[in-house]
């Protein structure tokens, strides 16, 4: 067993044991999957039928979830890690706004395969009155322009 495996049930454990239940509630599914992406970075293919095991659902219920969900990351290994995240609203707010030279400038900047920013695509982040919208690094930030990205990320 991997880690990672290791790490999964550890967490699933100590929900069933915060919630005195064996079998967890599927209205816990999307919390539990958030922990293992925080902990992990992504949320391993190979452990699908673990988690479903655990919430009694189907592997295709506990997929499902893990695909509707950008944030949500189902990969057979870990990501390579960036000094950097930067999420980009796709919306049509934020293309009104502008997103779209501001994303043509960063990807000529900052290389798809480099290590200093991981630059994602994200379609909407419900703050549209403040179009153009970004989240670096966890912190959300709108009416942003290029310039001000690259003075963030350094």
């Amino acid at each position: 067993m991997s880690q990672a495996q290791h790490i999964i049930e550890a967490i699933l454990a100590n929900l069933q044991e915060s919630l005195g239940v064996k079998v967890l509630p599927q209205s816990e599914l999307l919390q539990a999957l958030i922990v293992i992406q925080k902990k992990l970075g992504y949320i391993p293919k190979n452990s699908l039928s673990v988690i479903a095991k655990v919430f009694n659902i189907s592997r295709a219920d506990v997929h499902g979830v893990v695909t509707f969900y950008d944030d949500l990351n189902l990969q057979d290994k870990p990501p390579p890690k960036a000094k950097h995240v930067l999420k980009i609203c796709q919306a049509e707010a934020c293309q009104s706004m502008g997103v779209r030279e501001i994303m043509r400038q960063l990807k000529q900047r900052y290389p798809l395969d480099g290590d200093s920013v991981k630059i994602e695509k994200v379609y909407c982040l419900g703050n549209c009155a403040l179009a153009p919208t970004v989240i670096l690094d966890g912190e959300p930030y709108g009416n942003i322009t290029y310039d001000q990205i690259t003075d963030l990320i350094g």
